[in-house]
């Protein structure tokens, strides 16, 4: 049987500020797992903490928080990298930079999806 891969860029590295970032829709449904991979590169500000969740969507509008691939906050450089089954339809990320006295987080993330 072949397999199928996507290696999806979501968010490019970029130094992001204090704010909630949401990326485009993808059409997984007839994908069977996906990768999440989220690569911080650097950080700055008093703290600073990075939070990404996968949400599903059955229609891309709707959204719904599926998982929250980094396990907690990334507060520092580092890589993480999280399977992730049982998806709906469609999927996006959703990132969050907080903290305080101005963070900004340095970081990319793909959706590799297989079926």
């Amino acid at each position: 049987m072949k397999r199928l891969c996507s290696v999806n860029k979501v968010f490019p590295s970029l130094e992001r500020g204090e704010d909630t970032y949401e990326s485009e829709w993808l059409h997984v449904g007839s994908l069977h797992e996906l990768l999440v991979l989220v690569d911080v590169t650097a950080v700055s500000g008093t703290t600073h903490t990075l939070n990404v969740t996968l949400q599903t969507s059955p229609n891309a509008s709707n959204d719904f928080d599926h998982t929250v691939p980094t396990d907690g906050e990334m507060n520092s450089i580092s890589k993480k990298t999280v399977p992730v089954t049982n998806f709906g339809k469609f999927v996006r990320l959703k990132a969050v930079v907080a903290g305080t006295d101005t963070p900004t987080v340095t970081f990319e993330a793909f959706i590799v999806a297989k079926s």
